[in-house]
């Protein structure tokens, strides 16, 4: 016979002890496994989210900055070869 919702053969139950702490036990045993199987699977959503974390603490300072243009004009700006645009050339 099989108990509805797991694919584990169990023993009829007679009023016997022992069958019904056999069922208990791969019951246990089957949760168990469920339990260790879901770790390995979120390890790496918790490592992308400690990343995502760790990256805006690190640069939330850097949202205060104001821009910096030290060479801008030269090179882009005033640059001719910027200027002239995208030629075939």
């Amino acid at each position: 016979m099989l108990l509805k919702g797991t694919q584990f053969p169990l023993l009829k139950r007679s009023g016997h002890l022992g069958c019904q702490m056999a069922n208990d036990k791969v019951q246990k045993e089957s949760m168990d496994h469920q339990t260790k199987d879901h770790f390995p699977r979120l390890l790496p959503w918790l490592i992308v989210l400690l990343l995502i974390v760790a990256s805006l603490v690190l640069y939330w300072p850097v949202l205060n900055h104001e821009f910096v243009d030290f060479d801008d004009p030269s090179y882009v700006t005033h640059n001719p070869h910027v200027r002239a645009g995208i030629t075939p050339r």
